[in-house]
């Protein structure tokens, strides 16, 4: 089982690539494929859509092919999008690409989520977060070599070229799955009828825990898309200085993650996800506030660092809260639901701003952050196992 955990951890490195390249190469392909920046919009919007079909998707597919196989297709999908798109370079190609890649991505983390979550700790899924924060640290950094070495299109094939070598990895590491007691039940539980997803969502606390992904997600994917121009317009920072500060929210939640996997053994998983958002809360006031922009970036990595055990920690919690049987259209659930909040809630925050300005940032985050609060422990009080949560 070890060795296959450092497998998922590479394959979440390998996701982490996939989630950031496009916002970090947008400005120089929309150059080469002489389109606006605003078109930017429209292909977050596509790639999330598609990301969001998949995760529904996910739960059937696993159920009819078994979770290696539906990786491995999920994999092949993004390195094809992204050779496509690099080889291409035309706005009707981008377009395919950005669909099959999101289908691809979305499959990705939901197979590896589910698998995690019936088949290891709280504390190996924090660090299997944790590097998923590296591979989303490295994406960035890859396509802008590129694009300094002289084009974007080289950082996709670089990437593209990652997930093809992963896909040969899980082939010489196939017999592994089978020794794990999901996949080795695999022909068992295809006798079996499928959980459905409105099946799922009929659960007890299923909706509690479906808004508190969405309430989280909202909160973390508004604080990082809008943390530089926050910086910027209402702290007065210089755009490459609010740039690099923002970097420290993902910092944050990386360092969080990695931590969060040492006290999982020693702090209840209902305390880790508390203690966690309130620091955010406080980061987030802290931003509210009329300080120094130091102190709002001091206030911003709070807010990151707190943000961090809450994701893996509410998916290792599944298989406990709602049974094995329900975990795969749980854990499709609550990432829909995350992914719906991420894609209409930095929207919403960039129409707000312009009526109310950037200094609604923080403000939003205060309700979304004490959204995830709120929910999250009206989740843990539905549990299978009799004990205290507290």
């Amino acid at each position: 089982m070890r060795r296959l955990y450092v497998i998922i951890c590479a394959s979440f490195i390998c996701l982490g690539l996939l989630y950031p390249i496009l916002g970090a190469s947008w400005p120089a392909m929309s150059a080469d494929i002489r389109s606006p920046q605003s078109f930017l919009g429209i292909l977050s919007l596509i790639l999330n859509a598609a990301t969001f079909l998949a995760i529904l998707l996910n739960n059937r597919l696993v159920h009819r092919f078994t979770i290696r196989n539906v990786l491995a297709a999920a994999f092949l999908l993004c390195a094809a999008a992204l050779t496509l798109a690099s080889v291409t370079r035309s706005v009707a190609w981008i377009i395919p690409s950005i669909l099959i890649l999101g289908m691809g991505r979305g499959s990705i983390d939901t197979s590896v989520n589910s698998y995690a979550a019936l088949n290891f700790e709280t504390r190996y899924i924090n660090w299997l977060h944790c590097v998923w924060g590296i591979g989303s640290m490295l994406g960035p950094v890859i396509i802008g070599y590129s694009i300094n070495s002289g084009s974007w299109a080289n950082g996709y094939l670089a990437i593209a070229a990652v997930q093809y070598a992963f896909i040969i990895v899980m082939f010489f590491t196939w017999g592994w799955w089978k020794k794990d007691k999901t996949e080795a039940s695999s022909d068992r539980v295809k006798t079996k009828p499928e959980v459905t997803l409105l099946q799922a969502a009929g659960k007890s606390g299923a909706v509690f825990s479906m808004a508190a992904f969405f309430c989280y997600v909202s909160y973390e994917s508004t604080a990082g898309i809008w943390a530089s121009s926050f910086l910027s317009s209402v702290k007065n920072m210089t755009p490459a200085m609010a740039a690099g500060c923002a970097a420290l929210f993902y910092g944050g939640i990386t360092l969080s993650r990695f931590l969060s996997g040492f006290l999982s053994g020693h702090i209840t998983s209902r305390r880790l996800i508390r203690f966690g958002i309130t620091i955010s809360l406080a980061g987030t006031i802290i931003m509210m506030l009329p300080f120094s922009a130091a102190l709002s970036v001091v206030g911003l990595f709070l807010a990151g660092f707190g943000c961090g055990p809450y994701y893996p920690t509410m998916i290792s919690e599944t298989p406990v809260r709602f049974g094995k049987t329900y975990s795969s259209a749980m854990v499709g659930l609550q990432m829909g639901s995350a992914y719906v909040g991420s894609m209409l809630i930095p929207s919403v925050t960039g129409w707000l701003s312009s009526v109310l300005t950037l200094r609604a940032y923080p403000w939003i985050l205060l309700v979304f952050g004490a959204g995830a609060l709120l929910f999250a422990e009206k989740t843990a009080n539905r549990r299978l196992k009799s004990g205290s949560v507290d």
